[in-house]
């Protein structure tokens, strides 16, 4: 038999109300001693005025130390916004629109999160409310110029750095890689770290692996740079192509892709690079770099079959895949392997296939249509033909969202978008 439970009315008086829950968000973008004063001042400033107010209680006073062109890495906005969601704050106070973001999209993107809830945010700088939605073009125009201004100041940072390569600027030229310390204005040679870069390049030219490097270092209960018991195969790679150990320094390897982005993406050419040679004392000989140089050349002509197999040398590919001896993974530098998942044919990266996801974990599986699709287009004039690639392309690396195709031809490469 059903039964009804009747919840009587709670008393009610004139004039009562629930406070309102309040919270504020800062945020400065640099890891300098000034702004974090800045920061903590702000920070008491919020505190003492939301106290104040009898009508208010705070929930708290959120912050990061972050760009404010990403949202990504902002732990107190993601809290907060957080809060939001659970219902748990009614009322936000901010400095200015460009505390909150300098990304047009994500600001807007922000607000109307905001709005759906029934919270508002006040700007206090530009006196906006963010629920009048009269006042939605203003905030969205405040963080178009912020942005501007964004980008306007990473053109000017472009600029110097570009001039501070070009003049050989001193604070470019004495970072330390593994091997080396700075003293004095110089890169100083570590006796101990030095005699395990020889080491690895005098393995490699004895015909050793990357692989079998790896454990002799490992057995030798050598710390690698990062002071670990284990040495990643990318570590060993990057030592042996790296010109500081023969006393030169390459600037510019990498460029930000997208200032809203941060990204960093490879310089193979896209932008301008600047060689220093004879810099400071190497630890390698230019002969003995060379000849490394030239024998990482060589073994990456031979091929390998599916099985991790060399099947012959001399020929860079293989009569069965082509692509098997194209592709390498730019995360890692393994070679590509096919495989048949779900009825399709993909590609995946060696080291993620053989030590799991987590191994590689930027590498990506290359659908082989894809693959011709993008090859037919930009080598072989929009018919995919592997008697024309095998003629052309030296090899292709393959990054999170694009492939960049090296031909044999020297110098000679081409970026392609995967999406």
């Amino acid at each position: 038999m059903k039964s009804v439970k009747v919840l009587p009315a709670m008393p009610f008086r004139e004039g009562e109300f629930q406070k309102k829950r309040v919270a504020a968000y800062c945020r400065i973008s640099t890891e300098f001693e000034e702004q974090h004063r800045s920061l903590a001042a702000q920070r008491e400033y919020y505190g003492e005025k939301i106290q104040s107010n009898p009508d208010w209680v705070l929930v708290g006073v959120f912050f990061d130390c972050e760009s404010g062109l990403r949202i990504e890495k902002r732990s107190g906005l993601k809290k907060m916004m957080e809060l939001v969601r659970l219902g748990q704050i009614d009322y936000i106070l901010t400095k200015s629109i460009s505390r909150v973001s300098r990304n047009a999209l994500n600001t807007l993107l922000i607000i109307r999160k905001l709005k759906e809830r029934g919270v508002d945010m006040y700007f206090e700088k530009e006196n906006i409310h963010s629920i009048n939605s009269a006042k939605e073009i203003d905030i969205v125009v405040g963080a178009a110029l912020a942005q501007e201004e964004s980008y306007n100041l990473s053109e000017n940072i472009g600029w110097g750095y570009k001039r501070r390569c070009e003049t050989g600027a001193k604070s470019l030229l004495l970072k330390p890689v593994y091997g080396f310390c700075c003293k004095n204005d110089e890169l100083v040679i570590m006796p101990e770290e030095a005699d395990v870069v020889k080491e690895i390049f005098n393995l490699y030219l004895s015909g050793k692996t990357v692989r079998q490097i790896k454990m002799h270092l490992e057995n030798s209960h050598i710390l690698s740079p990062s002071q670990k018991t284990v040495w990643a195969d990318s570590t060993i790679r990057k030592i042996l192509k790296c010109e500081k150990y023969k006393g030169d320094v390459m600037l510019h390897k990498t460029y930000t892709d997208s200032y809203l982005t941060g990204k960093r993406a490879v310089n193979y050419g896209q932008r301008a690079r600047y060689y220093v040679a004879g810099n400071h004392i190497g630890i390698i000989s230019p002969e003995i770099f060379q000849r490394v140089q030239d024998e990482i050349f060589r073994r990456a002509q031979v091929v390998i079959d599916e099985q991790g197999e060399q099947i012959n040398t001399g020929n860079r590919y293989s009569g069965k895949y082509l692509l098997g001896n194209l592709l390498k993974c730019g995360n890692c530098g393994a070679s590509y392997y096919r495989r048949t998942e779900r009825g399709k044919i993909v590609w995946r990266c060696g080291t993620r296939m053989e030590k799991g996801r987590n191994a590689c974990q930027h590498s990506v599986t290359l659908c082989e249509e894809r693959i011709q699709e993008i090859l037919a287009e930009a080598v072989c004039d929009g018919v995919y033909n592997e008697t024309v690639i095998r003629e052309k392309v030296q090899r292709i690396d393959v990054y999170e969202s694009q492939i960049i195709i090296c031909f044999l031809t020297k110098g000679e490469f081409r970026i392609c978008e995967l999406n």
